[in-house]
């Protein structure tokens, strides 16, 4: 991997954005972190919102269901899930709408996975169940379609550009003089200024401070619009449910998780994984033919009726279990419950 990035660097007069440098590190086909290593669970480097808690998936089959309904109760429709992990999210909402026979018989499940590690791990979870693969979502039924999406935006790569003394420079990966390890230097940017977003400057009133940071996710937006096409021409929806911003911040979100920690970046390279906050403003700004509505997590939980679910669940618990159940809905809603968004396509 290491020499991979280095023969980059230098193909590319010493630097590369951190977009080339995240896909490399997360995407090459055999050394990157998504395609070749285990990223998920209590002996991975991170948990995501259903592996904590089946209310997850449960309040989320809810708002499938609700949403089949509001497109006319379509006779086949696809649910796409793009960045399954473990399965479990689509294991939980299988749980809970099978008893709804003419829901469930008109659903056909797609998941779009490029990790044959996770692949294999998904196949064994959902064995015996009718379930499509798929590299990218190119190639999916024309059919009302409903996209989920949980932590997978987060991990897209993103670019990052300095605003310093009026001008635009642009952060980018360099090899340190020791010739093994990396560094993060601003350069005057190669790309246009229109790459940098109107946004920025619009914000603030045309006043943005030395330092002030802003990213860019294209393939977020170029994927985006993909699923807005797919929903446009086929009807259809999709939640997307991410850590994120509405608000910019102005400074780096670029993050690294090793082992449940945050590491640097630039360290254990496609050994940990890399991720940044979503800029969901930027997403909602890049639709043209859909309604859109950004919630918190917390607001979208409640809506679809986690408290209720929660009550119920510890009915008839033990009180180590209603302690446990109490305490993944608290994780839920309060923990990840801001700081996570819904974003809502319809």
């Amino acid at each position: 991997m290491l020499t991979y990035i280095h023969e980059l660097i230098d193909k590319s007069q010493g630097s590369i954005s951190i977009s080339d440098f995240m896909n490399a590190v997360l995407y090459h086909e055999k050394y990157g972190y998504y395609t070749s290593k285990l990223p998920l669970g209590k002996d991975g480097d991170f948990t995501t919102a259903p592996e904590i808690s089946q209310l997850f998936g449960e309040v989320i089959a809810v708002w499938i269901m609700h949403t089949w309904e509001k497109l006319g109760k379509p006779s086949k429709f696809s649910l796409v899930e793009l960045g399954p992990g473990k399965g479990t999210l689509i294991h939980d909402i299988i749980r809970v709408t099978r008893k709804y026979s003419s829901f469930f018989n008109s659903m056909l499940i797609h998941l779009v996975e490029i990790s044959p590690t996770l692949q294999k791990i998904q196949k064994e979870k959902l064995k015996g169940l009718d379930v499509n693969w798929h590299k990218n979502i190119d190639n999916l039924p024309e059919q009302p379609t409903i996209f989920l999406a949980n932590e997978f935006f987060d991990a897209l790569p993103i670019d990052q550009f300095v605003y310093r003394d009026e001008g635009w420079y642009e952060n980018r990966v360099t090899k340190q003089d020791d010739e093994v390890s990396f560094q993060c230097v601003a350069l005057k940017s190669r790309k246009k200024e229109s790459w940098v977003p109107v946004l920025a400057t619009q914000t603030t009133n045309g006043k943005l401070s030395n330092g002030a940071v802003v990213e860019i996710c294209s393939v977020g937006v170029e994927i985006l619009k993909k699923l807005e096409k797919k929903i446009y021409n086929n009807k259809g929806a999709a939640l997307i449910i991410d850590y994120g911003y509405v608000y910019p911040a102005y400074k780096s979100t670029l993050q690294s998780i090793k082992q449940h920690k945050y590491a640097n970046f630039l360290e254990n390279v496609g050994n940990s994984d890399i991720t940044a906050l979503v800029n969901f403003q930027a997403l909602k700004d890049s639709l043209k033919h859909v309604d859109c509505e950004i919630l918190t997590q917390r607001e979208f939980l409640y809506l679809f009726g986690i408290k209720e679910r929660t009550l119920a669940l510890m009915k008839s618990a033990s009180d180590e279990q209603k302690n446990r159940i109490f305490s993944e809905f608290l994780r839920l809603t309060e923990n990840m419950g801001t700081l996570f968004k819904a974003m809502l396509l319809i």
